[in-house]
Formats: C-alpha cells, sequence, structure tokens
C-alpha cells in the first residue's frame, strides 16, 4: 500500500520563531525555504520534517480541514536516533530547551529522553543503549 515513509508535517502559530527554532536552535538543515508563504522544509535523515501555518494549509487544500485550533494535548511524539544522548540532553539544557524527561534507559533497551520544542511538540531523543 505504502512505500516508504517521506514527510512530517506540522503546524505552527508562530512561523518565524518556529523556523529560526528548527534551523538556529536544533540545527537542521533547510531543504526547502519559502518564508513569504510561511512554509520550510527541513531534512532529518531520509525524512523531511515540514513547517506551515493552518493559514498557509488552508490555502493549498479543502480548508474547513484546518479550521480547528492547534490542540494544547498532543496525540503523538516525534521520535529521533543520536549518538549520545547525555552530549545532546546537555547541549539542550544550555540552550534553554523544555526538558520533559532527562536521559533514562528504558526496558527495551534505549536511552531516552523527552523535550518539547517551541510549538508544544513532544520529541523524544533515543539512542540504542548496550550495557
Amino acid at each position: 500500500m505504502f512505500d516508504d515513509f517521506i514527510a512530517i508535517g506540522l503546524f505552527v502559530r508562530d512561523f518565524d520563531k518556529a523556523f529560526d527554532f528548527y534551523k538556529n536552535i536544533f540545527g537542521l538543515r533547510v531543504k526547502t525555504e519559502n518564508l513569504q508563504n510561511k512554509f520550510a522544509e527541513f531534512q532529518l535523515g531520509n525524512i523531511t520534517l515540514g513547517l506551515m501555518t493552518k493559514d498557509t494549509s488552508s490555502k493549498l487544500f479543502n480548508a474547513k480541514y484546518f479550521e480547528s485550533e492547534i490542540k494544547e494535548k498532543q496525540s503523538f511524539t516525534i521520535t529521533v536516533k543520536v549518538n549520545s544522548v547525555d552530549k545532546l540532553f546537555t547541549e539542550l539544557k544550555e540552550r534553554g530547551i523544555t526538558i520533559i524527561s532527562g536521559p533514562k534507559i528504558m526496558p527495551w533497551g534505549w536511552k531516552v529522553m523527552c523535550i518539547k520544542d517551541i510549538e508544544g511538540y513532544i520529541w523524544e531523543i533515543c539512542e540504542t543503549y548496550k550495557s
């Protein structure tokens, strides 16, 4: 049915702040930048992370599906793999990122930490853990 997972699109309230956050705080590589239309894509491994406002989306697609407010409670997480959770934890803490859960070893063999980004999305940051 599906061949590949290629992108995650995030609706953001403040595009300019979110773009700056993902580019300069998270340090993601910009793939596409259309600031006038409040749309950008960042490359994260084989996945594209898209940013857009609901206004931008409603102009491109059927507006009725984009009318509700961004919910405060999130029903998903964005999970990424890194070489060192501990090193990134220190870096992100120094940058003032909201830490939800510091590094800990999970029963299934990952070291994990969780953070909240500028728009309130929860990121689970993992590394393979060898005891």
